[in-house]
This record gives structure tokens, C-alpha cells and sequence, in this order.
């Protein structure tokens, strides 16, 4: 993308950051975290924004990116949080900075009903805490430790495939008691790149202790003098911690700042000395930021449920009006989905010195695409047949494919990682898009089918109007096969 672009996408980012206080409750109002939300973070072999880093964390542990609270078993209410806010940024800065306030909180999901009977734990509850959790593991006796113990003989023999579910379930909750416990102990996030380096190591708050310790017992060496540099960026993160932990928002405005400086400045040297194609820059940074933020996925299928029902309007009560209604609501989201896909590939895509690269490379990339597809030849073949039945399919199939996968993140995880090398290959970006685009026109076929066996079991239908659904599904068909022969044979070149 050229610097105009970029500049604009920072100029929105800032706005769009800057106007959410005021839609924003007014006990979070106090606290700005803008400056530390596109704070670069090493995660996973890919530098992302903290917003990011702390959606990712949350989700991992609770279940959910923006986690409110575990639900009370009996009344439903949801118990109340402690920290500087609910926002996914700041309840992730309150458990990394004062971990002793959310030790006893339930914060780890819990989902198998026979894991929670073997802890002790009613089928109610959904979130145990890491005090519950620790006090488990120190307990060789305990069935937490049983389980962990006879899944982990297991994995050693390389038996597998005969782990239980319950003993998955037992790794799985450990893994997020694990994540959680890392936080709280300072070992993640790995924000400050080490400075004259040729390594790609980077630093979290418990390494920056331990080397500007190491760094001021020699603080007479020339080649100590990077790591000495290192205890401003230690200063600055315990000011932010001490902020953080006594609820003190004037103290923690001028914290924050200072702690992003140091924090950006070690970043940008870092990219002085490595190959800017493999790593994300401050502008791809903030463009990630909005994209979190701006949450288009879900805009769009609110759009699509809505266009859905008028097209049910204009099938029913018929008129240019409601069926152009019903176009526009369908045009819009397929906008708006079409925006959420650019903005992705804009951080995913858009590397200096490498090819552009659709974001295709996992399942919950490649739904959100056909889905996009879908809603594409929903409007093309309403706009040639103006009957409301392509409308109709196309939207609900692209609410429910964006609902999906957008919830069942075990499933379909939507966390952008770097792409596998056998898939770096300039074939992929056509013989994939190709293939999904054909399955899009599958879907509408589908769709269309489904109602015509619908009025054909009925009785009574109108002849003419089954003729047309059986007409309107030999196009989707065209379409599809069409598409899916043209990724099969792209696919054969690569």
C-alpha cells in the first residue's frame, strides 16, 4: 500500500480510538489506553498489537475475547471484575499488573460435565480459578493430577488415540491454567525487542528484571551498554504496573505513554537491523488495532439477518420497493463483510518485499471468504432474476456462516499466524479463492434446492414456480462447477 493509504488508515485509527471513550462506560473513561493498544508484541513466531495479544489471551482462558465475568450457577448474575476496566486491553493490563486481585477470580473455562464431576466442581459452574487450579496441581492425590499424569504416560508410550475425552479435557484446562499463570508471573507478553542483537530475541517484563540486574553489576563494559539501556523500558513498566495496581488513572495516563516510547523506540531499532518483509510495521500495527476494534464481521451479519427477513417481506407481500429494500440491506452487508476482508488482508497480505498474500490459510479465513462469495452471487443472480429466493439463501447462509465462525473458535480459530511455508506459493492465492468461490455457488445451490423440495412436498405448488427454483438451481450449479474446475486445474499446475 502506498504512504497515502497508510496515512489515512492511521488518521481513521486515531479517530476511531480517540471517539471510543465517549461510547465507552464512565468508569473506563479515566483510563487512555490508546497509546498502549498497538504496543508490538512476539507471539507465536508473529509480532501483532497488544489489543490483539490480550483478545488472544483472554479468549484462550475464558472463552471469550471480551470476558465480563463468570455467570453465578444459580441466579445467572455475572460477578463483578476487578481491574482498570472491562475492555479486553484493560482486563488484560489489570491480570498482568496485579495478579494477587485475580488469583481467587473464576476466570478459566471449564466446559466437560465429567471433568467438573471428577474436580468436584457443580455442572453449573463454567470457570474455575487459578487458586482452585494450583492448589489442585500441588496435590499429588488430587484427580486433576491423575489425570494429567496418566495422559502425560500415555503421550510418552506415543498412545494418543487412546486418551479419553475427560483426560483431553484435563490438558486443555491445564493449557489455560498455564496461559493465565504466565501473565500473572511477568513471563508474557515479550515486548522490548534485546538491542544489538543479531538473534530475534525478545524480552517480557521478568527478562528485563533479570538482565538489567545482570547489565548494572557491569555496568563498566562498552558491551553491556545496550542491556544498561534496558532499564529505562524495566522503570517505565513498573511505574505502569504500580499505576494499574492502585486504581490511580492520572498515574497511569502519564505511565502509559512513557512505557509505549521506550517500548516502540527498541521496535523500531529492531526493524533497522532485520528484513522488513518478515515483520510487521508500525503502520500494519495500527490497521490491526482497527480491525479488532471496528469488529466488521459481526456488523455484516446483523446486516445479512436483516436483509434475510425483508427478503421474506418482499417474497410474501411482493412490490419494487420491498425487493429493492431487501437488496440494498443485502448489498450493504456484503460491503461491510467485503471492508472486515480487506482491512485482514491489509495486515496479513501487504508485506514490504513479498507477494500479497489472501488471507486463505486456515478454516476460519477460508469460511468467512466463501461466505463473502455467497453473498456475491446472491446479488448477481438477483440482479438477473429479481425473484428474492437467491436473496433469501444468500443471506441467511452469510449470517450463519459468519455466526459461526465467529463462536466456535476451537473450531474455527481466527487468530491470524503466519502461513505454513508449502503454502507460499503465488498458485495458492488463485487455486484457493477459485475453489472457495465454486463452493459459494455450491451453497446457493443448496439453498435453492432445499426450496424447491420444500414445495414440492407441500402439494399443491405452482408448476411454473418449481420449473423457475429448478432453472435457478442448474445456474448455481454452472456456476459452481465452473469455478471448481478452474481451482482444480490451477491447483494441478502448482
Amino acid at each position: 500500500m502506498n504512504v497515502n493509504v497508510n496515512g489515512l488508515v492511521r488518521r481513521l485509527s486515531a479517530l476511531w480510538l480517540a471517539a471510543l471513550p465517549f461510547a465507552a462506560g464512565a468508569s473506563e473513561e479515566a483510563f487512555d489506553l490508546a497509546p498502549l493498544r498497538d504496543l508490538p508484541v512476539l507471539d507465536n513466531g508473529r509480532v501483532k498489537p497488544l489489543d490483539t495479544f490480550a483478545r488472544e489471551t483472554l479468549r484462550e482462558a475464558t472463552g471469550k475475547p471480551d470476558f465480563s465475568g463468570a455467570k453465578d450457577p444459580t441466579t445467572g448474575a455475572r460477578r463483578p471484575l476487578p481491574g482498570i476496566g472491562k475492555e479486553p486491553t484493560a482486563l488484560f493490563l489489570s491480570l498482568w499488573a496485579d495478579p494477587s486481585a485475580f488469583s481467587d477470580e473464576p476466570l478459566i473455562l471449564i466446559e466437560d460435565f465429567d471433568l467438573k464431576e471428577r474436580l468436584g466442581v457443580p455442572r453449573g459452574v463454567q470457570h474455575l480459578s487459578s487458586a482452585f487450579l494450583a492448589g489442585q496441581l500441588n496435590s499429588a492425590t488430587s484427580a486433576f493430577s491423575g489425570l494429567l499424569a496418566h495422559a502425560q504416560a500415555k503421550r510418552g508410550e506415543k498412545r494418543d488415540a487412546d486418551l479419553t475425552r475427560t483426560e483431553r479435557c484435563a490438558e486443555e484446562l491445564y493449557h489455560r491454567y498455564a496461559r493465565l499463570a504466565a501473565v500473572f508471573a511477568g513471563m508474557v507478553p515479550a515486548f522490548v525487542p534485546l538491542p544489538g542483537r543479531e538473534e530475534k530475541i525478545w524480552l517480557s517484563l521478568k527478562d528485563l528484571g533479570d538482565l538489567a540486574a545482570a547489565a548494572s553489576m557491569h555496568a563498566g563494559g562498552d558491551a553491556h551498554a545496550p542491556l544498561i539501556a534496558l532499564a529505562g523500558s524495566r522503570e517505565a513498566a513498573e511505574a505502569l504496573k504500580a499505576a494499574i495496581a492502585a486504581r490511580d488513572a492520572a498515574a497511569f495516563n502519564r505511565a502509559a505513554p512513557a512505557f509505549a516510547q521506550k517500548t516502540k523506540e527498541a521496535y523500531r531499532r529492531f526493524l533497522e537491523t532485520h528484513p522488513a518483509g518478515l515483520w510487521n510495521t508500525p503502520e500494519m500495527l495500527d490497521r490491526e488495532v482497527l480491525y479488532n476494534r471496528l469488529s466488521l464481521y459481526e456488523w455484516a451479519w446483523k446486516i445479512y439477518l436483516v436483509a434475510f427477513a425483508l427478503f421474506l417481506v418482499a417474497r410474501v407481500a411482493g412490490g419494487r420497493f420491498s425487493f429493492g429494500a431487501a437488496f440494498s440491506m443485502l448489498a450493504a452487508g456484503f460491503l461491510v463483510h467485503l471492508g472486515g476482508f480487506l482491512l485482514r488482508f491489509s495486515i496479513v497480505g501487504v508485506h514490504p518485499g513479498e507477494m500479497p498474500r489472501i488471507p486463505l490459510s486456515n478454516l476460519y479465513e477460508a469460511l468467512v471468504f466463501c461466505a463473502l462469495g455467497v453473498a456475491l452471487w446472491g446479488m448477481v443472480f438477483e440482479a438477473i432474476y429479481r425473484s428474492a429466493h437467491f436473496g433469501a439463501v444468500a443471506s441467511l447462509a452469510g449470517f450463519a456462516a459468519l455466526v459461526l465462525a465467529g463462536s466456535c473458535d476451537t473450531i474455527f480459530n481466527s487468530k491470524i499466524s503466519p502461513v505454513q511455508p508449502a503454502l507460499r506459493s503465488f498458485w495458492m492465492n488463485y487455486h484457493v479463492s477459485s475453489m472457495l468461490l465454486g463452493y459459494a455457488g455450491g451453497v446457493i445451490a443448496l439453498g435453492v434446492s432445499h426450496l424447491y423440495l420444500f414445495r414440492f412436498l407441500r402439494g399443491g405448488s405452482d408448476a411454473a414456480l418449481l420449473q423457475r427454483l429448478d432453472r435457478y438451481n442448474y445456474r448455481a450449479i454452472q456456476v459452481a462447477a465452473l469455478f471448481i474446475g478452474i481451482g482444480l486445474m490451477l491447483g494441478a499446475v502448482w
